[in-house]
């Protein structure tokens, strides 16, 4: 039951489409009149469906239930004064209909067919080889001592005769014939839908597909912009190369002077160099470099100096060797 404005919902009661549709708590099964369409409707779970949308196959037959008991008949009320004739209503909307009886019992098992006839008996196999002997029976006791009677001849011993073969085993008699089929009983109600299998397995990976052809080569891009040479190198002790980009080697000419020569020529000497050096962890002081003479600049080599105070000014430059020694190259 349901409850609409605290009024309790019977089976067969008449709702407009608004008001049937506003109805909470509906049972499935549950059935009413629906006033807007003048059709009765059942509600199926998730919606309401109109009674003579299509029938499904009607079940068996269901037992008859036990008769109720009869309710006791209430006193006889006061006899009311006679009211006027009211007008007559209208005919009541048709009541819902009887639930679906239950599948009637399994028919019983047909009897046994009748057994086949026995096929008949094969013929006796031929006299099987004798058993050997048996063992020796205890003496008996000693008889009395009869009279001796002429002794007679020996008879000659006869050969022993051949061991008679196995006799073949007699056939198969025939199959009896099947007994007949009992009745089919009545097909029993449908069974509940089983549950869902697992997933399969995933299937194999699929070959890898061949490699797309190679793109076409970019456009070159501006060389005069990017550094033909350059080196990252320790001016301290054995002088060391860290990386670099067309630098063959580093001449230690002596202390904070230094050649860079060159794994590829530059085409003239008007090239550009940028070149900065500084002591690691080491505190005040100054340090620069730079070349004194043009002559030292060439197509294959150039030779610099790294000069270093001991003091903020820059006066009393010396020769000095540092751990970075750092230097690019530019040309067009």
């Amino acid at each position: 039951m349901a409850f609409l404005d605290n009024k309790q919902i019977n089976f067969g009661a008449g709702y407009t489409t608004t008001e049937r549709d506003a109805l909470s708590g509906v049972t499935a099964g549950t059935v009413i009149l629906n006033t807007t369409v003048d059709k009765l409707q059942h509600y199926n779970g998730s919606d309401w469906v109109d009674l003579d949308q299509g029938t499904g196959p009607t079940g068996a037959q269901g037992a008859t239930g036990p008769t109720g008991a009869q309710g006791a008949t209430a006193a006889q009320g006061a006899q009311g004064a006679t009211g006027p004739t009211g007008p007559t209503g209208p005919t009541g909307a048709q009541g819902a209909g009887g639930s679906t009886g239950g599948t009637g019992p399994t028919g019983p098992t047909g009897a046994q067919g009748d057994d086949g006839s026995t096929g008949p008996t094969g013929p006796t196999g031929a006299q099987g080889a004798a058993g050997s002997n048996g063992s020796t029976g205890p003496t008996g006791a000693q008889g009395a001592a009869g009279g001796t009677g002429p002794t007679g001849p020996t008879g000659s011993t006869g050969p022993t005769g051949p061991t008679g073969g196995t006799g073949p085993t007699g056939p198969t008699g025939a199959q009896g014939a099947a007994g007949g089929t009992g009745p089919t009983g009545p097909t029993g109600a449908q069974g509940a839908t089983g549950s869902t299998g697992s997933g399969g397995p995933t299937g194999p990976t699929g070959s890898t597909g061949p490699t797309g052809p190679t793109g076409a080569q970019g456009a070159g891009g501006p060389t005069d912009q990017i550094a033909q040479a350059w080196v990252n190198m320790d001016g301290t002790g054995t002088v060391a190369i860290r990386s670099d980009y067309n630098v063959t080697s580093i001449t230690d000419n002596n202390t904070g002077d230094y050649t860079i020569n060159f794994t590829s020529n530059f085409a003239d000497t008007d090239y550009c160099m940028v070149s900065h050096a500084y002591r690691n962890g080491s505190s005040g002081g100054r340090v620069l470099c730079h070349t004194d003479l043009f002559n030292l600049i060439t197509v294959s080599s150039v030779r610099f100096n790294v000069s270093g105070t001991n003091n903020a000014q820059v006066v009393g430059l010396s020769n000095v060797d540092v751990d970075h020694v750092h230097a690019s190259f530019f040309n067009d």
